[in-house]
Formats: C-alpha cells, structure tokens, sequence
C-alpha cells in the first residue's frame, strides 16, 4: 500500500484499481466478519481473539478503528482483558513499520481486508450504532 492511504482514511478503498499499469489493490469486505459477529454476540471478542491468535497472526498490519479516544481506550481494556496487546497508535504507519498492530482514532467508512492488511472498524465488532 502506499503511504497516500493514510490521507484517504474516509475512502473504501476495497476493490479499486489503479491505472493499467499502476498498483492494484485487492480487497475483502468484512461483511463476513459482521455475519460472524451477529451469530455469536456473546462471543465476539472470544471470536476476534482467536482469529488474531491464529489466522490471522502473521499479518503485517493490524488495526482497529474507534472514533473517540474513549472508545480507543475501552476497545484496548477489553483486548487486554483477552490478552491481546494493541497500542492507541497516532496514526497508520505500513509500510514504514514490520509489524504494527493497534488502535486507530479517526474514522473509516468500512473495514476491509488485503493480504498483508486488516482493518477493522467498531461497526465490524460490535455492529452499527443505535439511534437515540
């Protein structure tokens, strides 16, 4: 990915492709994820864990999205509570880092996929906001 795709975090940027010969980006919704999620409500983090623990463990790139430093905060308690270390990063850094999993504040629209990226939004894990 390039280092544009931080300034674009408001973009859904799965299935885009660039120019005949410029970089393609292949993605995954996570709509898979949500079906998952809404089955096992009481499990969701149990859920999650797991697939970090295991399928997913050797991604590069790891990251959650909350929209408030409060949320950030709660969602790192509870990974804790999972024994799952995410950091509340300032900001996405791949491909400068190795690795690099954590929590992200700011928005994005819709959480995806690639082969070395998983971004995962507060509305992927815990399903969309009630209206008061």
């Amino acid at each position: 990915m390039t280092k544009a795709f931080s300034h674009f975090l408001n973009i859904d940027i799965s299935g885009v492709r660039g120019e005949e010969e410029g970089t393609v980006y292949e993605a995954v919704s996570n709509d898979d994820l949500r079906a998952i999620f809404e089955t096992k409500k009481t499990e969701i983090f149990k859920t999650l864990t797991e697939k970090l623990r295991n399928e997913w463990a050797a991604y590069p790139y790891v990251y959650v999205f909350a929209m408030h430093n409060h949320q950030a905060e709660r969602l790192q308690e509870i990974f804790k509570n999972y024994d799952i270390s995410l950091r509340v990063l300032p900001r996405v850094s791949l491909p400068e880092g190795e690795k690099e999993w954590g929590i992200v504040i700011g928005p994005l629209r819709r959480g995806f996929r690639t082969s070395d990226t998983i971004l995962l939004t507060e509305e992927d894990i815990v399903g969309p906001r009630s209206a008061l």
